[in-house]
C-alpha cells in the first residue's frame, strides 16, 4: 500500500496536467466563441448576480430614504409576515398560476404546431414569406402590442364594431372575464413565431431515412407527424416545458402592465404588477415587502424547476441539469 500511494499521486497530478492542457488548447481553439460570449457573462453579472444582494431588503425595516446601500433594522421573517397576511397577494399569486397554466397549454402546443406546419411546407419562397410573418411580431414591444389590442378592441372603432353588426358578443380588456383570455391570445400572436425556433430545429435534425423508410411503407403525412416528427422532437418539448414551469410565475409584467387596470385586478393582477404597486406606490414602508414578495416569487421558481426535472427524470427522459 506504502508503494502504491506516490504512484497513486503521480496518476492524480498526470490527469490534472493534461486535463489542464486541454483545457487551455480548447480556450485557443475557440477563442473567438470565448470572446463573444464575454457581454453576455457581464450583463449576467451586472443585472441578474450584483443584485441578489438586495435580498437583504427582505429581511430588514427598510425605507427608501435609507439609499441603495443603507442598511435598515434587521426584523427577521416581519415582511414576510405581513406579506401572507394580504389577501391581494395571494389573489395576485392564483392569477399569476392561472394565466401561466393558460399560457402553457395555449403556446407551447401553438408553437409545435406552427413548427410542424412550416416543416411540411415544400414551397421554399411561401415558407420563408410565413417565417418572415410570424416572427416580427416577437420584435415589437409590448407598449405597441398593448396600444395596437386596445384599439383594435375600441367598442366603438375597433373590431367589435364588426362584432356588433354580426351579433356577436364583443370583447373588451375591462372585462375580468375576458381579460385572461385576451393576455394570453396577444402573447401568442407575439411570440408563437420565435418560441416555434426550437421546435423547428429540433425537427430538421431528424434523420431523413426515417421519413423515407415512411413513404416506402405507405404512410402519410398525418401518420408521419404522430409516429416519427412528435416522438422525434419529444425530449424537446420536455426540455421547453420544464423551462417554462420554471418561469411560470414571472410570466410577463410588460404585457400585463401596460394592458391592466384597476377593473380587472381581480383577475388580471399577477404578482409582479403586485410588487411594483406595492413597491412605488404604496409608501416607502412597503418596499421591503415587495421585496419579500419578490424572494418567494424566486423560491417558488426554484422549487417548480426542480419538481419539473425530478418529474422528467422519473420517465426516463433527459432533462435539463
Amino acid at each position: 500500500m506504502a508503494n502504491n500511494a506516490p504512484l497513486n499521486q503521480q496518476l492524480h497530478v498526470k490527469t490534472a496536467t493534461s486535463k489542464k492542457h486541454t483545457l487551455i488548447k480548447d480556450v485557443r481553439r475557440d477563442i473567438y466563441l470565448y470572446i463573444m460570449v464575454i457581454p453576455t457573462v457581464i450583463w449576467f453579472i451586472i443585472f441578474k448576480y450584483i443584485p441578489m444582494g438586495g435580498i437583504a431588503i427582505a429581511f430588514q425595516k427598510y425605507r427608501l430614504s435609507m439609499g441603495m446601500f443603507g442598511a435598515g433594522q434587521w426584523i427577521g421573517l416581519e415582511n414576510f409576515k405581513t406579506l401572507f397576511a394580504d389577501s391581494y397577494f395571494w389573489r395576485s399569486f392564483w392569477n399569476t398560476l392561472i394565466i401561466s397554466f393558460y399560457r402553457i397549454i395555449v403556446c407551447l402546443p401553438g408553437a409545435i404546431m406552427l413548427a410542424i406546419m412550416l416543416n411540411e411546407v415544400k414551397t421554399k419562397k411561401f415558407k420563408t414569406v410565413v417565417q418572415t410573418i410570424v416572427y416580427i411580431p416577437r420584435f415589437l414591444s409590448w407598449v405597441i402590442v398593448a396600444t395596437f389590442a386596445i384599439t383594435l378592441l375600441n367598442p366603438e372603432e375597433g373590431i367589435n364594431y364588426l362584432f356588433a353588426q354580426l351579433g356577436l358578443p364583443h370583447l373588451s380588456l375591462v372585462d375580468p372575464g375576458q381579460f385572461r383570455g385576451i393576455v394570453v391570445f396577444t402573447d401568442l400572436w407575439k411570440d408563437v413565431g420565435f418560441n416555434s425556433v426550437i421546435f423547428i430545429a429540433a425537427i430538421i435534425g431528424i434523420s431523413p431515412s426515417l421519413y423515407e423508410s415512411a413513404d416506402l411503407d405507405g404512410a402519410t403525412r398525418i401518420q408521419k407527424i404522430i409516429y416519427i416528427t412528435l416522438p422525434s422532437i419529444r425530449n424537446t418539448i420536455l426540455v421547453v416545458l420544464i423551462l417554462w414551469i420554471g418561469n411560470i410565475v414571472s410570466i410577463g409584467f410588460d404585457q400585463v402592465f401596460n394592458m391592466y387596470n384597476p377593473i380587472v385586478y381581480e383577475t388580471g393582477d399577477i404578482i409582479d404588477t403586485y410588487i411594483y404597486r406595492i413597491a412605488f406606490t404604496g409608501g416607502s414602508n412597503n418596499f421591503a415587502v415587495a421585496a419579500a414578495a419578490g424572494f418567494f416569487k424566486s423560491i417558488i421558481s426554484v422549487i417548480l424547476l426542480l419538481s419539473a426535472e425530478l418529474f422528467a427524470k422519473s420517465i426516463g427522459e433527459s432533462t435539463i441539469f
